[in-house]
């Protein structure tokens, strides 16, 4: 193995990220893989969502070394899904769950929404989840524009507050929802039982897209997994 691949964490060679991603991209489901690319990346390029520019920056220039490092392997298998999982991944992902309703979505056919979607309201600047920016389109002319926001409410946000801060987080996360809603957009909300049951939670999200958008989703094979490793729950 190079070098450059290998790395020492508490006295103990490791391979580096880099190379774990590439190794990740390579064999695992596709959405796990998206996972931990999403994570790995994140830790390597530090993004801020107050300074998008500089951080996609960041980040552009990672994928472009991974993907150089992929297409050097020997391997052939497992490429082409690697090349997609690294053509879709998202530092700006903040969770496991957000990776993968975000694999949901665009294995299915929805376009890349952004990550940490930034949006003005009355509230002052909030961002979502993910978002995706829809034009409506009125008698053959296009109209103003609107956003789907897709939010992921685990559990584990409450996990270690008490009753008053809790309530008071789900009181927030109402008046966060109003301002978007104020705004125009359609929110949909998700929460963990819903990422083992892909295809209704897909259903969910195009729910919120006109028809003439949703009539042209195609799903993308490279991050369909293979057949009877789907993931679904029964």
């Amino acid at each position: 193995m190079p070098a450059d691949d290998v790395t020492t964490v508490g006295g103990i060679r490791v391979t580096s990220l880099e190379r774990t991603i590439v190794d990740c991209a390579l064999t695992l489901h596709p959405r796990d893989a998206l996972v931990v690319v999403d994570s790995a990346m994140r830790l390597l390029t530090l993004p801020d969502r107050w300074r998008r520019p500089e951080s996609d920056r960041r980040i552009e220039d990672l994928r472009l070394l991974l993907s150089e490092r992929l297409e050097a392997r020997a391997a052939r298998r497992g490429k082409p899904t690697a090349r997609s999982v690294l053509a879709h991944a998202d530092p700006f992902a903040e969770s496991a769950p957000e990776s993968v309703l975000r694999w949901i979505a665009v294995s299915r056919g929805l376009p890349r929404p952004v990550s940490q979607f930034r949006v003005e309201t009355v509230r002052g600047t909030l961002f979502s989840d993910m978002g995706w920016t829809v034009e409506r389109v009125a008698q053959g002319a296009r109209d103003s524009a609107f956003t789907v926001h897709a939010e992921f409410d685990g559990r584990v946000k409450y996990r270690g507050t008490d009753g008053v801060a809790a309530a008071r987080a789900v009181v927030d996360e109402k008046l966060r929802e109003d301002a978007l809603r104020e705004r125009g957009d359609r929110v949909r909300r998700f929460v963990t039982e819903d990422l083992s049951h892909q295809a209704r939670t897909f259903e969910r999200l195009c729910s919120a897209f006109p028809r003439s958008v949703t009539a042209r989703f195609r799903p993308v094979p490279e991050l369909m997994p293979p057949p009877g490793r789907t993931g679904e729950a029964s």
